[in-house]
């Protein structure tokens, strides 16, 4: 699934991107290719001939089809897989086998790097084994070209057998067998001259105590696709796209239901995500399963190009559903013969400079103006087109130079009007300088949208959903119904809110108000900003003289103070005298500690990946979260501004690893967080980590607090619209904000 994020998300996930992928992003993706025995790189090419191979995988079709026609497809494929049911947290095991999982976590440290073995399951199908990593850092990744760890996980049982980890699963160890040894010959994708190697664990296995019951799984029956001539010689590269359901999880409330999109050219085309619709033509509200990964490695959706799992409610639905799938084709223009630009640089150029060259290029009809060539981080020169609204991406070539990378595109859905800028950048590792040549050799287009429908109603009737939320949770769903009915609140609310650029299909962040009277006309950031906590200034990403900063924009007077440090995610202290900030380095995110009087940053910590939750009351203590390296958890940190001591407190094990979007409450009292759906809302008790769901499966998108007991949340409804709500804590009273139906960036009661 081509998953669209939020502009919001994008930003975040854009505050990453670097011209080409990090060592470590490299090596991790080298060592889960190397450790698995018969992976091959997948690339696209021309199809081969007909060969003896195929002739004995289509004998093999051919007796399948066979017995499809004898007894029918829908009968066969539920011959299948009649035995299969879906545990919660797991995915599909065979029904009736015994589930075991360990007596209790087992956790091992070396060198300030931990690894918790802290669940399993063991059936008589497979052994899957779940384990985090915490604590690796730069150094345990290297450079491009440093040798990395590639050896598979083992498990030694008692007689010497050895089972060799293949993908994310051990083969079925046997049910008499109680005992076994978890061998780690080193962390997949780092360095064994800078890493802990050699990790052993003793396991004990024992009977899953008052295992779940399993949910029952339809399989849907697949189309089956005649083998024409042209398919035998499998010489046609056709760009046709198919959709297809996979299966059908009836839950204790609602549906899991996945699909697919394939293609034998999944690079022709961009799909949005799917749609579904009851017999009322209501759109059904969905979330991502967080099983969603297991999922996607089950028939039919293994190896597809796109696929989906969602699951819904089924209180109020209409059989049957329709599932709609919107595609948009691309095509290539390519420009033979290119001929040659060029652009003089100068001998010194600068990072942030820029030339203006305006250069129209035409191919098909197809019209780009080349506006802007800048110069940027990691010596990459980025060339900036300006064409139709449904332009997709722009080829730009320096042959007479050796790059490293690159990257582009553009952000948005297509458009068949308007503007839209598309980008193009090559990296060096020698960034060439004075007169330069470049081509453009390819323009490509967005064609018309196509859609792609399928039905699909449950082979018996699901008893309909009569369950309430409970006084603990304040909404379940957002249906636009729901949240039209709720009270409007009363009070004003400064808000940090994308607005759309007039006449550009482009986007900025804004002050707004909930009275539609904005306090101040002038700001404007390209990305997420942050108010300080007394609402009177707003803290921001920018960029001067050529160099990332953070800037500082008081709102009375809009006076501008930069910070010589750049971030994407930064907090005041509630007394204002510090700013927490995680800090960038070749894609990883470190915490730091900026002191506003003195101007100076002190990095709190060697952890990465973090995201910043917030201060205590009396700024003493700062929190930030740190997402486990290997696992879905994070850990919650807490740094102390009097002693420069940093304590792990708890984990989060529930909660996405996509955008977190952790806050502290302004008395300390309670966290929030975004659930592993990217939809519920969590509130955790940080005296006694008891967790509390406040919003279910509500599409929610950001929780900020106002004050110690309400909650300001932005969410979607089922059409993708934005509202603002505000719940208060105790009571569960919802109310909504008029006049804010955008994305939110922060947001402050008015002072």
């Amino acid at each position: 699934m081509k998953e669209q994020f939020s502009k919001f998300e994008n930003e975040i996930i854009n505050s990453f991107a670097a011209p080409n992928a990090s060592e470590r992003l490299k090596s991790q993706l080298k060592a889960q290719i190397e450790m698995q025995p018969n992976a091959k790189p997948s690339f696209h090419k021309p199809r081969p001939r007909f060969s003896f191979g195929w002739g004995i995988a289509l004998a093999s079709t051919l007796l399948v089809l066979i017995v499809v026609l004898t007894v029918g497809p829908g009968k066969v494929w539920a011959q299948i897989h009649k035995s299969l049911g879906f545990l919660p947290g797991f995915g599909l095991v065979e029904e009736n086998t015994s589930i075991r999982t360990i007596s209790e976590p087992v956790s091992q440290s070396q060198d300030g790097i931990t690894i918790d073995v802290v669940n399993a399951l063991l059936t008589n199908k497979e052994t899957k084994i779940d384990y985090r990593v915490f604590g690796l850092g730069k150094a345990n990744f290297g450079e491009e070209g440093d040798p990395t760890c590639f050896e598979p996980a083992q498990l030694i049982l008692p007689d010497g057998t050895v089972l060799t980890r293949d993908s994310n699963t051990f083969p079925a160890i046997p049910a008499d067998v109680e005992k076994a040894t978890l061998i780690l010959p080193c962390i997949a994708g780092t360095r064994g001259e800078t890493t802990p190697v050699n990790w052993q664990f003793e396991l004990t296995f024992i009977p899953a105590e008052n295992p779940q019951e399993l949910l029952a799984v339809e399989f849907i029956p697949q189309p089956i696709v005649s083998l024409s001539e042209s398919e035998l010689t499998l010489q046609d590269e056709s760009a046709d796209v198919n959709m297809g359901l996979g299966m059908a999880i009836e839950t204790a409330d609602g549906y899991i239901l996945t699909g697919y999109l394939d293609s034998q050219n999944p690079f022709s085309y961009l799909a949005i995500d799917p749609v579904i619709t009851d017999a009322d033509q209501q759109i059904v509200q969905t979330t991502y399963p967080s099983e969603f990964m297991q999922l996607a490695q089950e028939e039919p959706l293994a190896g597809k190009a796109d696929i989906f799992a969602l699951t819904f409610k089924n209180q109020g639905l209409n059989f049957p559903l329709t599932v709609s799938w919107d595609y948009y084709p691309i095509t290539r223009h390519t420009i033979e013969n290119a001929p040659v630009q060029t652009f003089n640089v100068g001998d010194n150029p600068q990072v942030g400079q820029s030339w203006q060259p305006n250069l129209v290029f035409e191919i098909d009809g197809v019209s780009i103006t080349l506006k802007e060539i800048a110069l940027e981080r990691n010596n990459a020169y980025r060339f900036t087109f300006e064409g139709p609204g449904n332009l997709e991406t722009v080829s730009v070539e320096m042959p007479d130079h050796s790059s490293i990378g690159g990257g582009g595109g553009t952000s948005g859905y297509p458009s068949a009007e308007g503007t839209k800028e598309a980008e193009s950048s090559i990296s060096f590792t020698d960034l060439p300088t004075g007169e330069l040549k470049f081509y453009v050799t390819a323009i490509s287009v967005y064609e018309e949208a196509v859609r792609l429908t399928q039905s699909w109603q449950p082979s018996q009737a699901h008893a309909q959903s009569q369950a309430q939320p409970g006084s603990d949770v304040c909404l379940v769903g957002s249906q636009s119904s729901q949240i039209n009915a709720l009270p409007t609140f009363a009070e004003e609310l400064l808000v940090l809110g994308y607005a759309q650029i007039p006449g550009t299909s482009d986007w900025e962040t804004r002050l707004l108000s909930s009275t539609a009277l904005t306090p101040n006309d002038v700001f404007r950031a390209a990305n997420r900003s942050s108010f300080s906590l007394d609402g009177k200034q707003i803290i921001y990403p920018g960029e001067q003289n050529g160099k990332y900063v953070l800037e500082v924009f008081d709102i009375a007077t809009s006076r501008i103070t930069a910070i010589p440090y750049s971030s994407s995610d930064f907090q005041f202290s509630p007394d204002g005298k510090y700013i927490l900030m995680s800090l960038t380095d070749s894609m990883v995110l470190y915490p730091a500690l900026y002191n506003v009087e003195m101007q100076t940053l002190v990095p709190i910590s060697a952890d990465e990946y973090v995201d910043i939750v917030g201060w205590a009351p009396d700024s003493k203590t700062a929190y930030f979260a740190v997402r486990y390296t290997e696992g879905l958890a994070w850990k919650f940190m807490a740094y102390s501004v009097e002693t420069g001591k940093t304590e792990a407190l708890f984990d989060i094990t529930n909660g996405t690893i996509k955008l977190l979007y952790p806050r502290v409450s302004p008395d300390g009292k309670w966290l929030s967080y975004r659930g592993s759906d990217n939809s519920t809302i969590w509130l955790m008790n940080l005296e006694t980590r008891e967790t509390r769901k406040l919003m279910d499966a509500s599409n929610v998108r950001a929780a900020i607090w106002l004050d110690a007991t309400h909650l300001a949340m932005n969410l979607t409804d089922e059409t993708g619209t934005y509202h603002l709500l505000v719940a208060d804590i105790n009571s569960c009273k919802l109310m909504r904000v008029e006049g804010i139906q955008t994305e939110v960036m922060d947001v402050t009661l008015a002072k």
